[in-house]
């Protein structure tokens, strides 16, 4: 029988490490970015309204309005927020033009960017325009009319001037489909399309948030628990996507992923993989196993192993495997050790190797996975990465973050897992003292 593995998914523990708290922003960079986006707001209703001489309205939209945004998966990502812009007229009736239109918002976050050094105007995208900031998050700010007599709404593009598009109807539409859930039920549904969302994004692959949304909505029926219902519904759509299935708009029927050849064929292998694992999953009969397959797919955005409360060497490690014994050497100078906690300094390195080498077969590589935590490392939406070596080899990890780390080293001889075993890093807030410091030189006395 399977084992259940939803403790690595999610808990009701909110402090408790899960995939949900971990692809989910801090209360902090959420707050950081609902000051910009009102600041923000304010200033472009004023402008274009004395642009246009109408009314302007703003709508949040997308993953904020429908609480599935998700933490960037590295560093270097930024999330975004959808607000629509809103003009209260019949503008093609009164002939505005679309490209105008959208020169006009341009203008006012041209205004709005030279009064606020923190915002930077990114280049006109075709049905959007875009405005960044430094806490690696950016608006996008579509364009519409809507003529409240004819219930009309349309999008003001660059190339095919006012196109229907009404994202008021699709959010309508999904709180709809999932309105006989229970709360508990739509709050999983909302996790699960996160966890599809974050799969995505570290497979950077093309399937779109809204399309992602609209076949979980359709599909979900309730399920006994985290696991069950990420492993039937992520199965269900990478099914219906390897055999060709398309996601439709239930408002108008569009192609919602319309992605090119190359892209279906780049997000056909990423499902076949995933099914693979998904199928491996279904046959663990232990909790370490499962964390190392769905690693495979979630990668370091799930938890520490440590944080499941299960040791190397458990029940729930298979009797075939070895745990692989990591020796670890600071750069600070000392003895390379075998252990399973080190405390170091920030800006310190810190080297580690399997030591029992020679109780694997030849060809065995080792997954080495960093999994940061706490919030220095999680405010900069760095929770770590993995890198793949030959078993001999040694690997080099800077140390950055304040907190409680880990380092996981997973041994794979022939595609199968044959150890697992991990290291706890401790990093001091403040970088190492100097050894030996300057003595305090004393002028002649006077």
């Amino acid at each position: 029988m399977k084992m259940d593995f939803s403790v690595g998914f999610y808990s009701n523990d909110s402090d408790k490490e899960t995939l949900a708290t971990r692809n989910t922003l801090l209360t902090e960079q959420v707050d950081a970015v609902r000051q910009e986006k009102d600041k923000l707001l304010l200033f472009l209703k004023s402008q274009l309204a004395g642009y246009l001489g109408v009314k302007v309205a703003y709508w949040i939209q997308g993953s904020f309005k429908n609480h599935t945004v998700i933490r960037p998966v590295r560093s270097s990502d930024e999330f975004d927020v959808d607000v629509g812009l809103y003009i209260f007229a019949d503008a093609e009736g009164q002939g505005v033009n679309a490209s105008d239109a959208k020169s006009l918002l341009n203008k006012a976050l041209q205004a709005y960017c030279e009064s606020h050094s923190t915002a930077k105007l990114e280049d006109s995208k075709p049905n959007c325009e875009r405005i960044s900031f430094p806490d690696n998050f950016h608006i996008d700010l579509p364009l519409y009319y809507i003529d409240e007599q004819i219930g009309k709404c349309r999008l003001a593009t660059e190339n095919n001037g006012w196109i229907d598009s009404d994202p008021k109807a699709l959010q309508s539409w999904f709180d709809n489909q999932i309105k006989h859930l229970s709360d508990t039920e739509k709050a999983r549904l909302r996790r699960v399309i996160k966890a599809i969302k974050t799969w995505v994004s570290l497979k950077d692959i093309k399937l779109p948030s809204i399309a992602i949304s609209t076949f979980i909505a359709r599909n979900y029926v309730g399920y006994a628990s985290e696991e069950d219902a990420i492993w039937e519904l992520s199965n269900s759509l990478t099914n219906h996507i390897v055999t060709g299935g398309k996601v439709l708009s239930p408002i108008n029927g569009d192609d919602l992923i319309s992605a090119k050849d190359e892209e279906i064929y780049e997000l056909k292998s990423a499902c076949s993989q995933l099914q693979s694992v998904l199928k491996a999953v279904s046959l663990s009969e232990s909790i370490i196993v499962s964390h190392q397959l769905w690693s495979i797919e979630f990668e370091h955005i799930l938890p520490p192993l440590n944080s499941l409360k299960v040791q190397a060497g458990s029940e729930n490690l298979p009797a075939i495997t070895t745990p692989p014994q990591i020796s670890v050497k600071t750069s600070s100078g000392g003895p390379e050790q075998i252990i399973n906690t080190v405390t170091v300094y920030r800006g310190d390195k810190l080297s580690f190797r399997v030591h029992n080498k020679s109780d694997y077969s030849a060809g065995s590589e080792v997954i080495w996975m960093v999994r940061n935590t706490d919030k220095d490392a999680a405010l900069k939406n760095d929770l770590g990465h993995n890198q793949r070596f030959d078993i001999t080899e040694l690997v080099t990890e800077n140390c950055e973050y304040r907190g409680k780390h880990f380092m996981e080293c997973t041994i794979l001889n022939a595609g199968q897992i044959v150890g697992v075993s991990s290291v706890a890093v401790n990093i001091y807030q403040q970088q190492r003292p100097v050894r030996n410091p300057p003595k305090k030189r004393y002028g002649p006395v006077r």
